[in-house]
């Protein structure tokens, strides 16, 4: 074929777009391509490893807590969550770990004799690693005292209060069979505690009785969104994310120095108008406690005899239900650092509350102990003998430290000794 015809024919059939230049774009295509599936692969391995270490390292979690309808709320079996220290204590973190009964520490051994012991953070520890728990330290030193040594059972709960813990004592008692039961009272807030769980009140009579309480949808929605968090910890930064942008919720900060003390007695008197005056049966609150200021600082105020005889009738209750078991039952009455350290961060004016005492809400719970012939360590005097300040952390948290712990647990394992309880 000559040239013209040649020509002719390239001119009739014209060259696809296969040659050298659509090759080199396609080339660059699939490159791209490639490329893009390598990088989303690489991000993918990489957040799944991030995913892992952070589940591993970092456990996010709202709460350990769930709602419970007849406790209010309760530990959530198999759950943990990270608490992390401010510098002024310590700066260290911390994973609290809840076990699969919804308790902290090891199983219940019902093989042992057991040693119940119940209470709120205090005993629940939440800021403590287990070797400094009062409950774990209490047991190490019961095991040159008794024999066979105890176990010794932490059923603290975060949050809970002398009427909660009368519940579970009540429901577990026949179950767990223990030989000892242990309540511990924390005088700063459980008087209070009694009025915003609202799950008892005082009749006409003063006596004590159950009350039909309804749960605020507040309070219902964010133990909801805690208990339905996304598995994806990126996922939970994402909704953390959008909640903060569109559903803010800022709190105003504690106050600190004499306005907290002004604050809590206001709350305090608040709360009482809320419960018994005006009868509203709605829980709003379970885990923002104040101190009990107005059964410090104003005794003879009409809320502070009243949460004085709800009290009495409690710890009565707790009584009745133990000898009805013929378990013994005693009593670990624990300061707030407020009334026994000097010169803690919040103090009280005495000038402008003349009748504050700083025993006063540790001789309470003492007297009641008497009363009902309740056995009793009651750790003001011995913690302001040895120290206070020493016992308990600093500024921001106002539980005792591992020296609290032990000193408690010495004091604690000595009158068990002393005191030939039957707990074998």
């Amino acid at each position: 074929m000559g040239a013209r015809k040649i020509l002719e024919s390239r001119e009739e059939f014209p060259e696809k777009k296969d040659g050298p230049a659509a090759l080199g774009r396609g080339s660059r295509w699939r490159r791209w391509l490639a490329n893009l599936l390598l990088l989303g692969f690489s991000m993918a391995i990489t957040l799944s490893i991030t995913e892992v270490l952070l589940h591993a390292y970092f456990p996010f979690e709202d709460t350990t807590l769930q709602l419970d309808p007849r406790y209010l709320h309760r530990f959530k079996p198999n759950s943990q969550e990270i608490y992390w220290f401010s510098e002024a204590n310590g700066g260290k973190r911390l994973i609290a770990k809840v076990n699969a009964e919804g308790r902290r520490g090891e199983l219940v051994d019902m093989d042992r004799p057991r040693i119940l012991v119940y209470g709120d953070s205090f005993i629940a520890a939440m800021f403590s690693p287990m070797k400094e728990w009062f409950t774990y330290q209490l047991e190490q030193k019961l095991k040159d005292k008794l024999t066979p040594s105890p176990q010794v059972v932490n059923c603290g709960v975060q949050g809970y209060g002398p009427d909660q813990e009368s519940l579970v004592m009540e429901d577990e008692i026949d179950r767990l069979k223990p030989r000892l039961i242990i309540i511990s009272i924390y005088t700063s807030n459980d008087f209070g505690d009694l009025l915003r769980d609202k799950i008892y009140k005082l009749d006409q009579k003063m006596q004590l009785q159950d009350n039909r309480y309804t749960l605020d949808p507040f309070l219902v929605r964010k133990f909801y969104e805690a208990e339905h968090l996304p598995r994806s910890y990126f996922a939970r930064m994402v909704q953390k994310g959008w909640q903060m942008i569109f559903h803010p919720e800022n709190e105003p900060d504690d106050p600190t120095g004499g306005a907290y003390m002004d604050a809590a007695l206001r709350d305090s008197q608040s709360e009482y108008k809320d419960y018994v005056i005006d009868g509203n049966n709605s829980v709003k609150n379970l885990l923002h406690d104040h101190y009990d200021a107005d059964v410090s600082l104003t005794p003879n105020s009409d809320s502070a005899q009243y949460k004085r005889t709800l009290m009495d009738r409690v710890i009565e209750k707790m009584k009745r239900v133990a000898d009805a078991h013929s378990v013994p039952l005693m009593l670990v009455i624990v300061p707030a650092p407020f009334d026994i350290v000097d010169n803690y961060a919040l103090t009280v004016d005495t000038k402008k509350y003349p009748e504050y005492r700083r025993s006063e809400l540790s001789d309470i719970v003492e007297g009641i102990a008497q009363k009902y012939d309740i056995p009793y360590v009651n750790l003001y005097k011995p913690f302001r003998e040895h120290g206070a300040a020493s016992l308990y952390f600093v500024v921001d948290n106002d539980h005792w430290n591992a020296a609290g712990e032990q000193l408690a647990a010495d004091l604690v394992a000595d009158y068990i000794k002393q005191h030939r309880f039957e707990t074998h």
